[in-house]
């Protein structure tokens, strides 16, 4: 089960995200994140750090989401994903292809460039 946290009272949106992300939880994901991502030049942060498992479906779920933000000029920055995340990120070299950040703040430097 997935938790997704979407707080707008900054600049830029900051999605929490909580919990499995995995097949039963894909479709909370995009319900709730691809609204942000579908204006022109939309920037998101996408906190990770309390997201416990991710499975292909969840991976699926995040490069949809990166490559929809792109393709309008966006972008989405990950922040402090969880070890096992990382893990897999590493493991499957998406941490090549996706913008990560240690804190949310590195992240808004990121985006703000």
């Amino acid at each position: 089960m997935v938790d997704i946290k979407i707080d707008r009272s900054g600049a830029l949106p900051i999605a929490r995200v909580t919990g499995e992300l995995t097949g039963s939880g894909n479709e909370e994901f995009v319900e709730d994140l691809h609204p942000l991502v579908c204006s022109d030049g939309a920037k998101v942060v996408l906190e990770l750090s309390g997201v416990s498992m991710v499975d292909s479906s969840g991976l699926s779920s995040i490069m949809n989401l990166v490559s929809r933000a792109r393709l309008t000029q966006g972008m989405v920055v990950l922040v402090a994903p969880s070890p096992f995340v990382s893990g897999v990120f590493s493991a499957t070299r998406l941490d090549s292809w996706l913008d990560i950040c240690p804190t949310v703040e590195e992240a808004f430097a990121k985006l703000e460039a």
